[in-house]
């Protein structure tokens, strides 16, 4: 990428990834390879994303919906190969 993109969007986005954040983002980019290596369906990928996503947003924001108990399905797909 290009360095004045990655500067730009860093101003625009200037608070970095909580550990929880970047799990997430790890696990769901763990589970995109896991429906294109083995030819799934794109809609096992847009459902799980999804749904951790309508939470996250529901709850205003990861932390705050991990402190009441919700587990993203993301995460379920980061213990296969």
């Amino acid at each position: 990428m290009h360095p004045d993109f990655i500067k730009r969007l860093k101003t625009q986005f200037p608070v970095g990834l909580t550990p929880e954040e970047k799990k997430l983002l790890q696990d769901m980019r763990f589970l995109i390879d896991f429906v294109l290596d083995h030819d799934l369906n794109m809609s096992l990928a847009l459902k799980v994303i999804g749904h951790d996503l309508d939470e996250i947003v529901r709850q205003g924001s990861l932390d705050k919906a991990i402190s009441n108990g919700f587990l993203p399905k993301s995460g379920d797909f980061s213990n296969y190969n």
